[in-house]
């Protein structure tokens, strides 16, 4: 609340004090601007002063000359528009179609009753005539020149601003830093440069967007052949450092002009789909990203903000709203209290992939968590995903589903989603490591003729379907419940990138005869895989359990999600595990440590966790024959 009401205040102070504000804020903009000209003056050997003074002057020179020279064009244009007069009024005619025709007999038909003659009074009116005098000079400069004023003296002001901020800028810099760094000068120096570097990063991308922009429109503008079309090139360019506002005109003022002096209406009617056309691809796609990539805010957010510096300041709002807005964005990124600025604006992900799909799932939107499996995906190991997302969100819901959060309906449809959405991962990278496979036979093939070389090339290709026979296999149990088995299927998929076979016992196989499907499958090592908050707990009790039916097979337990701490780890080493996992990366690492020797210069499947490193109990040696 007390930050709420400070913000309220903020936004109060700078609407009343907007005559001071505007100009310092616009003199700050750009002597932040013109200060690395200045230092490079310095290096070159010019005094600080005489550097000051040349820098202010080149920077003025081409503004006043473009003035100059895009009023002379606005006067020549503005002295030919009366040649198009009877034009314009044709087309206006033109307009008006059947509706504008019913409305004029509507008026006529009004007038005729205003005018008939139990209305009409006795006596007419005696006709009456106001002659004023010419103005005196005092009121033709208010009526003429008074609305200049205030910008006349706006940019004055920042002129005169923007020299002594240059002037003194190393003092102003310090009395800066010393205001707001309450002492974390390391904080309060990266905040500034990191300011500094957007800013100036925004800068060049919208000259170069601005450049961009006024040669396509200059062009586009010509070969319509539209009069004076590099002259409206070159003001959509100018134009354009308004936000939104200054497209709209810089597409206005040709469009009226094509209007007034064209035959028809194709030529408006081309011009007119041209600016649409080019301000959607512009406004959506070109602008949004660029921007977003070198301020660090959103597209949302500058939209937002160009609204509401404009609310606030008018035109030199929207002239200032992005640099104002990266100073709040890194505002928030150094300032706890002011954190919410940077979740606000900033254009970072504001939610983890693994808490994404958490909520995703909690929505029931099982395509959007897919959607979000399958960006993590892009830049990580299948056995990542499932370690850092699947089984995460797979924790977080026993977890809320423990204390009462979460119903049971939702947390059904959320394991069921998580089971397939992990199922169709590893269909898809496997359908991915096949065809970069045959890909690369296929390359590395040499040129071959005839139809024995063909048939080689196909059985290559074939024998990449055939998996070669695994060199250990995993038996895997659920502790207790639905999670807990589908933690186990996701090693399922997961053993074959290690050239092991897995086979994961569902809920309903855990009524069966234990010791029969040891005796069929054979497997070297027994998994109990669990699920916190109670993992550990149903474990060590489903071991036991098996321990009665299968008593010499060697005993894995998987804890996804157990940390490091040996606490844990040695109770369940002591109850008779022979080794301990706590992510499928860490179980499938020390798979691969304990194959057998002839495993040996074995290579993984592409995408196997790697560096896992051995759990704490070696495994038995029977487990190798």
């Amino acid at each position: 609340m007390r930050t709420l009401a400070t913000i309220v205040g903020v936004v109060a102070v700078m609407a009343v004090a907007r005559e001071l504000l505007v100009p310092l804020a616009l003199s700050g903009f750009i002597a932040l601007l013109l200060n690395p000209m200045v230092l490079r003056l310095q290096k070159w050997g010019s005094a600080r002063l005489p550097a000051i003074i040349a820098v202010s002057m080149l920077a003025t020179a081409p503004v006043v000359t473009v003035l100059w020279v895009v009023a002379r064009q606005f006067m020549l244009v503005l002295t030919t528009l009366p040649e198009y007069r009877e034009n314009i009024r044709t087309k206006l005619e033109s307009l008006r179609g059947p509706a504008g025709k019913g409305f004029d007999r509507l008026a006529q038909l009004y007038t005729d009753l205003q005018t008939s003659h139990d209305l009409v009074p006795a006596t007419p009116p005696v006709p009456v005539t106001v002659i004023k005098p010419p103005p005196s000079v005092l009121e033709a400069y208010s009526l003429y020149a008074g609305p200049l004023v205030p910008s006349i003296t706006l940019i004055g002001i920042t002129l005169v601003f923007v020299v002594f901020m240059l002037a003194q800028w190393d003092d102003l810099r310090d009395r800066l830093i010393r205001l707001i760094s309450a002492g974390r000068l390391t904080t309060t120096t990266g905040a500034l440069d990191e300011l500094s570097d957007r800013i100036g990063s925004f800068l060049r991308i919208q000259f170069l967007i601005n450049c961009g922009v006024g040669v396509v429109v200059g062009t586009a503008l010509y070969f319509l052949k539209v009069p004076n079309a590099f002259l409206w090139g070159f003001l959509a360019a100018v134009l354009r450092y308004i936000p939104y506002l200054g497209a709209i005109t810089a597409a206005a003022l040709p469009l009226v002009l094509t209007i007034a002096t064209s035959e028809g209406w194709s030529q408006p009617a081309q011009v007119f789909m041209f600016f649409v056309i080019f301000e959607i691809v512009i406004n959506n796609f070109v602008e949004p990203y660029l921007y977003g990539t070198s301020t660090g805010i959103s597209a949302t957010a500058l939209l937002v903000a160009a609204i509401f510096w404009g609310w606030l300041w008018g035109i030199p709002g929207l002239l200032l709203a992005t640099p104002l807005t990266v100073c709040l964005v890194v505002a928030g990124r150094h300032v706890p209290q002011l954190s919410f600025l940077n979740v606000m604006l900033g254009d970072q992900p504001v939610l983890e992939p693994p808490a994404k799909f958490y909520q995703r799932l909690v929505a029931m939107d099982s395509d959007q968590a897919a959607d979000v499996a399958a960006a993590y995906l892009k830049d990580h190991t299948l056995t990542q995903l499932y370690d850092n997302v699947a089984l995460s969100a797979v924790r977080t819901a026993e977890g809320e589903r423990e204390d009462g959060t979460l119903d049971d309906a939702h947390y059904k449809f959320m394991l069921q989603a998580i089971s397939e959405i992990a199922e169709d991962m590893a269909r898809d990278v496997a359908k991915r490591r096949r065809a970069e496979a045959v890909a690369e036979i296929t390359d590395s093939a040499p040129p071959m003729d005839g139809a024995a070389a063909a048939a080689r090339l196909r059985d290559r290709v074939a024998a990449v379907d055939t998996p070669p026979p695994p060199l250990l296999k995993v038996l895997c149990i659920p502790a207790r419940d639905e999670a807990d088995a589908i933690a186990a299927e996701m090693f399922e998929m997961l053993a074959p990138s290690i050239q092991a076979h897995a086979r994961a016992l569902s809920v309903e196989d855990l009524g069966t005869d234990l010791a029969e499907i040891v005796a069929e499958y054979r497997p070297d090592f027994i998994l109990v895989s669990g699920v916190p908050p109670h993992a550990a707990t149903h474990a060590r009790s489903r071991a036991k359990m098996a321990r009665r039916r299968v008593p010499a097979a060697p005993f894995l337990a998987g804890i996804w999600g157990l940390g490091p701490e040996r606490s844990l780890r040695s109770r369940l080493e002591a109850a008779g595990f022979d080794g301990v996992s706590g992510s499928m990366e860490e179980l499938m690492g020390y798979l691969k440590d304990v194959m057998p020797k002839t495993a040996t210069g074995v290579t993984p499947a592409p995408g196997a966790a790697e560096g896992a490193g051995n759990l704490a109990v070696p495994a038995p040696s029977a487990a190798s024959s």
